[in-house]
């Protein structure tokens, strides 16, 4: 990143598979722990603000290591393709993790889900008999909840949050040159 002359789309790819290798590493240490915090909101939340903050660091790195100036457009781009291509990475070893690593892990997790829907169907009053004359809808979708089509699913989300998000943070990161015209 020390050519002042590199694309803000060009440099985020280092970092975006810098973020990615982060990502795997931290849902691999996650799944080995405990196979649970896969299916963690908060853990899910704390990765996905990981990966923003990685992003904004990086950001802010390229634009101080190119003459301290980047545009709003050029920062945009830097960040939202760094936090896809670190998310997509997250995402793909995340499938390959529940369809050749542990093939076992959604039937697993699946059973989890299935339990915490129950739990709460009963604490909301449902009786016995409701849920399981219902139990095949729950089960399916406790199971697809950690399917790869929801994974795909989820990264989709993720690609419009990191796009508004970082259309906030290009705001905060752009420095445009002096005497540049801005409109």
């Amino acid at each position: 990143m020390e050519n002042s002359s590199i694309s803000a789309p060009a440099g985020a790819l280092k970092p975006g598979f810098i973020l990615g290798l982060l990502f795997i590493l931290i849902l691999f240490i996650g799944y080995t722990v405990d196979a649970t915090l896969l299916i963690d909101t908060k853990f899910s939340g704390l990765i996905v603000l990981g990966l923003i903050i990685g992003a904004v660091v990086m950001a802010i790195q390229f634009r101080n290591s190119n003459g301290g100036h980047l545009s709003y457009g050029g920062s945009y781009s830097f960040h939202f393709i760094s936090l896809a291509l670190g998310a997509l990475l997250g995402v793909l070893f995340t499938i390959l993790l529940f369809e050749v690593i542990d093939p076992g892990l959604q039937s697993f997790l699946g059973d989890i889900i299935l339990e915490q829907v129950v739990d709460v169907l009963e604490k909301r009053g449902e009786s016995m008999s409701t849920i399981n004359g219902r139990y095949d809808v729950l089960r399916d979708y406790a199971y697809n909840q950690v399917s790869a089509m929801s994974f795909m699913k989820t990264y989709i989300f993720l690609l419009v949050l990191f796009a508004i998000v970082s259309a906030l943070v290009a705001l905060i990161a752009k420095k445009e040159k002096p005497g540049a015209e801005v409109y």
